[in-house]
């Protein structure tokens, strides 16, 4: 096997891991949080505002956008994870044994 190959299907199995990793993380937040702190809510209120001043967000609004906040955050943290693990992982396995 070519490096490129080995390098092409290490990406494309951390790119399925962080899908995979992200979606896990996103389902256990959303179910986890039954109560949105203030500081978020404010946050998300002030996004909306900011977004149209004329709009007045009610509560379901406020909610869905910090449930995707959430999930956004999910799927941040897994890419993090995912990166740093998939970087050490190649520097001391595989590219030792598949380019050198």
């Amino acid at each position: 096997m070519t490096s490129r190959t080995v390098l092409l299907g290490w990406c494309s199995a951390i790119v399925a891991a962080w899908l995979v990793v992200g979606a896990l993380l996103a389902a256990i937040l959303l179910h986890i949080s039954f109560e949105i702190p203030l500081w978020l809510d404010n946050a998300s209120t002030a996004i909306l505002h900011y977004m149209d001043p004329n709009y007045s967000p009610d509560a379901w609004d406020v909610e869905t956008m910090t449930r995707m906040l959430l999930c956004a955050l999910a799927y941040l943290m897994a890419a993090f994870v995912l990166s740093c693990a998939g970087v050490i992982t190649w520097r001391r396995y595989i590219r030792r044994r598949f380019t050198g």
